[in-house]
C-alpha cells in the first residue's frame, strides 16, 4: 500500500501504535499465509516470527503483541497520520503514509532500537529523506 511519491511513505514509528490504525503498514509476506497473524511462523522467511504489522522488538514478539508501555506512539501515529481537510480535528502533516509499528519500550523491557531501524529499512520504510 506504499506510494511511491516522496511524501506518502511508509514511516517507522519506533513505539506503539493504536493496534486497529487503518494507517496501518500491513506486511504481506506474513499475512497471505496466516491472515489472523497467529501462527508461530515466520511465513516470509525474514526472521520475524508473525510480523504482520510490525515487530515488538522488546518482546521479541510479532502478532498482536505490539503494545508497549505508553501511548506515546499512537500520540504521534495521530499528527503524522491524521485525516485532511474533514473539518475535524487536525490536519496530519503526512496523512497518506503508512505507518509501521516498531515497538522498542515494551510492558517489561525495552531494547532493539538499532534492529527496529534496519527492520524498517529492509521493509521500504523511509528511513532519512533527501
Amino acid at each position: 500500500m506504499r506510494s511511491t511519491a516522496t511524501l506518502w511513505r511508509t514511516i517507522p514509528l519506533i513505539e506503539r501504535l493504536l493496534a486497529h490504525s487503518r494507517r496501518r503498514w500491513r506486511n504481506l509476506g506474513e499475512l497471505q499465509s496466516d491472515p489472523d497473524c497467529n501462527n508461530g511462523i515466520d511465513d516470509d522467511g525474514n526472521g520475524f516470527i508473525d510480523d504482520c504489522w510490525g515487530y515488538n522488538f522488546a518482546e521479541n514478539s510479532g502478532g498482536s503483541n505490539l503494545m508497549g508501555s505508553d501511548w506515546h506512539g499512537t500520540h504521534v501515529a495521530g499528527i503524522v497520520a491524521a485525516d485532511t481537510d474533514n473539518g475535524r480535528g487536525v490536519s496530519g502533516t503526512a496523512w497518506k503514509a503508512s505507518l509501521m509499528t516498531l515497538t522498542c519500550f515494551g510492558t517489561s523491557r525495552s531494547g532493539g532500537f538499532e534492529q527496529s531501524i534496519v527492520y524498517a529499512a529492509d521493509n521500504g520504510a523511509a528511513i532519512s529523506q533527501k
